[in-house]
Parts: C-alpha cells; structure tokens; sequence
C-alpha cells in the first residue's frame, strides 16, 4: 500500500512538474516589419524553410549551431538549445546579445560567426523585406566588404556571409497586460518597460494641475499607444480589460503629475512633495472618487506594483483630497446638460431627483455629474 502510494505521490509531483514547464513554454512569432522592434525585444533566428534555429557556438566558436525546430501554426516554440537573443540598440542601429556576448563577424574575410564583449563591434542593422526574409547586416558596409547573418545548409550552421542567405527572425510573444478596473468604473496604470494599446471601451488620461484644480490633461482614446513609463487613470466598463502590448512608442504627456512604480514601492518626488492615490472617502461613495493622502499629511507611501499615484508640489495648494475635473473639454468628459430629460439612478439602482457631484446611471449609462 505504501508502494502504491508513493508511486502515486510520485507521479502527481512529475504532473505538476510537466504543467509547470508547459505553462512557462515561450512561444516565438515570425516578425514582419523591423519599424515594430524594440529594445529589449527576444529574438531567434531561423532558417527561411523553418527548419533550423540558431544554437549555440560551434567547438571551434568561430560559428554557431543549427538546431532543428517545428513551427505549429505559425509559432515556435523552441528547444533549449535555441539561442535566444536580446536585442539592444545602438543609436539608430542594432545588437545582438546571446547572454555572454553580442553577435560579432571575427573576420572580414572568412565565414565566422562569434561574440565580443565590446557592443560596438556588434552593431548592424535589420530589414524584413516584403516576403518575410530577414536581412542582418553587419556595420559598417563597405564596397569590398558586406556581411549578413544567414543559414548555410550543406555545412549545417549559422555564420556571418558576404553574400545574402535568407533567414527569418522570431520575436517572443508578450501576452496582454490585464487590468482590472474597479465597479464605479476607474483603475490606474503603469508599466515603466511597455507602451500599452487601449482596448476597445477603454479611455486613458494623465493629469495636470490648473487653477488649482487637477484635471485630464492628455487623454488616450481607444486604439492609442499609453508610452511606456507613463501612469495613467483609466475608463471604462467594470471588469476586465487585457492591454496589447504596443510596438509604436506613443505620445508622452510632459505635464504629467501621475507617476508609478513596477513593483510595490514608496512613493517619490521632489523635495516637499505630497502624494495622493486615487480612491474613494471612507465611507466608500461612489460619488467621492478622487485624489486622498496616501498617508498622513501626504508624506510618502507604499504604492502598489503597476499603480498610479499623484505627486503634487509643496507649493500647492495642501489639502488631503483633490477631486478630479472632468468639466472640461476632453474625449472622455461626460455630461447629462445636453442629454434629453431622464431618470436619474445612483449606483445602488434608486432614482435620484437632485444629483451632487459623483457618478450616475443615466439613460443606461454612467456618467459624471461634475
């Protein structure tokens, strides 16, 4: 019995195992327009057939491997020996950095393919032409000397060429980011290393301070790049929202007064600064969303992983709450003036006959009566 048990023991860890490893499987895109690279973006190269990856250096670490892959619809999802690539960016151009060094052509003039600790040597430029075909040419070019990055199959490896061999490039898939946005309608965002695309039924605004008054100060409309490192109050229906990420850069908001942080952390800013997160009084009104002290006095306070927080100077005005103006023109104000006569609901469903300022249920939509 206990043989059995053990053997039963046994075979649930190695399933969990096995679950472990197939939910942590990366799985690679083909790349279509060079214009969607980013830094930091992970790379493979393959053969133009889908046959064969780059792998490791070769005994003689002058080329590189060619390890044999399978495409499933399209994707790979590569073996460990597949040399995954980061790619950095130097100016205008490229590196290639296999986790001890950037890709490097030793010779200019032989076939050879290895790796230098000096980034600069590695530098080089990549196009995807009209027909999928990876072009990784080494820089600088000269008139008796160009070298590309291809697959030889008669010797079975990756090396550096004077003549094109066509190639393809496989970029890692990042999954959406998902947001959760709260039931009066409203959640914050920050993400310091992707720009986000705003889903469908979604608006994005930073903040500024006027006359006093916080307010939207650039608004992301549905379809927009949100720049990476840029916090942001987001809109929307209750629920769940996945956020592509993008590969366009977007349009920062200099005036920006939201910050955020990637992981749990204290909140900073300049010297004197008080800080605020957006939330609800304590009586938890639906009707009092806005900008609270975080922590007494607005000194600094933990801010939690991909959350937005305010940063306000000392010289304003210094109060513990800020409501937010949205009585101005913007894409995401909403208003009741100019709608026809309408019952009134407040989030709990009762009619309402002299609404204050805060969040109704008008004509089957929320709206904000400023």
């Amino acid at each position: 019995m206990k043989t059995l048990k053990s053997c039963i023991t046994t075979c649930l860890c190695l399933f969990s195992v096995l679950i472990g490893r197939a939910d942590e499987a990366k799985v690679f895109e083909l790349v279509t327009d060079h214009t969607t690279l980013r830094e930091g973006d992970q790379l493979i190269i393959a053969s133009f057939d889908g046959s064969k990856a780059m792998g490791g250096p070769r005994s003689t670490n002058l080329n590189r491997e060619a390890v044999a892959i399978t495409l499933t619809d399209g994707k790979l999802i590569p073996p460990a020996e597949v040399s995954i690539l980061t790619l950095g960016s130097l100016g205008k151009y490229w590196t290639l950095h296999d986790g001890k060094g950037f890709l490097w052509p030793k010779s200019k003039r032989y076939n050879q393919l290895t790796t230098t600790t000096n980034r600069r040597d590695g530098k080089l430029s990549i196009t995807i032409l009209p027909n999928g075909q990876a072009q990784i040419d080494f820089l600088p070019k000269t008139k008796t000397n160009n070298r590309y990055i291809g697959y030889n199959s008669s010797a079975g490896l990756f090396s550096s060429y004077d003549n094109y061999k066509p190639i393809k490039l496989y970029r890692l898939h990042r999954p959406p980011v998902p947001i959760q946005i709260s039931s009066i309608g409203y959640a914050t965002l920050f993400y310091s290393t992707h720009a986000l695309i705003v889903p469908i039924g979604v608006t994005a605004f930073t903040c500024r301070m006027r006359d006093s008054k916080i307010q939207p100060s650039h608004t992301y409309l549905s379809g927009e790049t949100i720049p990476a490192g840029t916090a942001v109050i987001v809109r929307g229906t209750p629920g769940h929202h996945p956020f592509e990420i993008s590969a366009q850069q977007g349009t920062p908001d200099p005036n920006n007064l939201l910050r955020g942080s990637d992981i749990d952390a204290p909140t900073i800013g300049p010297a004197g600064s008080r800080f605020y997160k957006l939330s609800l009084d304590d009586m938890q009104s639906p009707h009092s969303l806005g900008f609270y002290y975080g922590s007494a006095g607005g000194a600094s306070f933990v801010s939690g992983a991909h959350k937005a927080y305010l940063v306000l100077p000392g010289s304003a005005d210094a109060k513990p709450y800020h409501s937010i103006d949205l009585n101005i023109s913007t894409h995401i104000r909403p208003t009741i003036q100019d709608a026809a006569p309408a019952a009134i609901f407040n989030l709990q469903g009762q009619r309402v006959t002299s609404p204050h300022r805060g969040i109704y249920i008008v004509n089957g939509k929320k709206v904000i009566i400023p």
